[in-house]
């Protein structure tokens, strides 16, 4: 009788600690999922602010196009280049009490690509490097394409099309 108590004993000591560290498990788990959606909610507030300062750059280039226009660079080679470069070669500007970078590409004209009656698509791609000092990866590169009026004689030798003015695409490289 006293060996079976003692087992019974044992037995139940033993489910405990089973399930106290199951418990442990489960916990830890749900923290670590909290800091990753707290992360993930930092990183989208940064790259809504991102994509406001990118918004306000391009709202400025209709009237006159800064003097941050570096050559063409793919996207990926451009995403990976260091801080210091940023600081040597690009523009740099405050939004919202952020510090960031942008540069801007000129694409090229659309001859063929008519805004108006008098007026062709130059298309211009701008970059927006912003530091994020409360994100891991501490930055975020956003990139816009957008279409600006240029009121040279078109040259087109193709069928003509219509373009919009303004931001044609937007993405986080």
């Amino acid at each position: 009788m006293q060996s079976e108590r003692g087992f019974v004993f044992i037995s139940i000591l033993i489910f405990l600690q089973i399930f106290s560290l199951l418990s442990m498990y489960e916990l830890l788990a749900a923290a670590n999922m909290m800091k990753r959606i707290g992360e993930q909610e930092q990183h989208e507030k940064y790259v809504l602010t991102a994509d406001q300062c990118l918004k306000e750059l391009e709202a400025g280039m209709p009237h006159s196009i800064p003097a941050c226009i570096i050559q063409t660079i793919p996207s990926a080679e451009l995403a990976r280049k260091p801080l210091t470069w940023w600081q040597q070669h690009t523009c740099h500007a405050n939004s919202h009490q952020i510090q960031y970078y942008y540069a801007i590409e000129a694409l090229g004209r659309d001859d063929c690509g008519m805004v108006d009656d008098s007026s062709v698509a130059n298309y211009y791609r701008n970059t927006i490097y912003l530091l994020a000092n409360k994100l891991k990866h501490a930055h975020i590169v956003l990139q816009s394409t957008i279409v600006l009026a240029d009121h040279a004689n078109s040259s087109c030798q193709r069928i003509a099309h219509h373009v919009k003015l303004g931001r044609q695409m937007s993405r986080e490289i």
